[in-house]
């Protein structure tokens, strides 16, 4: 009867005390219900027809490359929201900025996206987090040299990426990415000049960033 007994106190103390020690043992998930205002500045190469030299091959000076040289430049900002502990959806502008191979800095051409994207984080034990990035965006290209400026109508995009985020105390991190991004902007419209765009936009690009956390 008395070991029954003490066995029944062993059972009470530990349902007792079993709650509170995991309440004190759980720590909330780093991103879960966080909003993120993140920058990024980096370097591109463009790829496909987008970098390729440029070969006009009929009477309406179509061509088939873009003629862009190596390395371009990159920037964005983007705002997201992490609704669970893995997964966030978010804002993004992108732009990017690009010399002719032959013209140099008498000719660029700047690339400008705005979209939303799903990133998944992968969180660990450490500060380190693995994420991968899919976007889809709205894209515009704009050629600019000294005797003028035009631009294209919007085009569809998507891109896809890797990254990493080192996370500095609980508001603040470092950010790695590498990115691939398509623009079907071949066929889209300029209306100032009457012409197309005559190239899809492709390249890589690999930008580092740095994120504010809110709460």
């Amino acid at each position: 009867m008395r070991l029954a007994l003490g066995l029944l106190q062993v059972l009470v103390i530990i349902s007792i005390a079993t709650p509170s020690e995991a309440l004190k043992r759980y720590k909330k998930p780093p991103f879960l219900g966080r909003t993120v205002i993140s920058g990024y500045a980096g370097a591109s190469a463009p790829v496909n027809e987008f970098g390729r030299r440029s070969t006009f091959v009929d009477e309406n000076n179509s061509s088939s490359g873009g003629n862009h040289d190596t390395p371009g430049y990159n920037g964005m900002i983007e705002i997201e929201h992490y609704f669970g502990p893995n997964t966030s959806l978010g804002f993004v502008y992108n732009q990017g900025r690009y010399d002719d191979i032959d013209l140099a800095n008498r000719l660029q051409t700047h690339t400008v996206s705005y979209g939303g994207f799903f990133r998944f984080t992968a969180v660990t034990r450490g500060s380190i987090h693995p994420f991968l990035k899919l976007g889809l965006s709205s894209m515009r290209v704009e050629f600019d040299s000294p005797v003028e400026f035009v631009r294209s109508n919007y085009s569809p995009a998507f891109d896809a990426g890797a990254g990493i985020i080192l996370m500095l105390g609980g508001h603040l991190s470092l950010n790695g990415l590498v990115n691939y991004t398509y623009g079907w902007t071949a066929d889209a419209y300029i209306p100032a000049a009457d012409a197309r765009v005559g190239f899809d936009v492709s390249y890589w690009s690999a930008m580092g960033g740095l994120s504010l956390y809110f709460p």
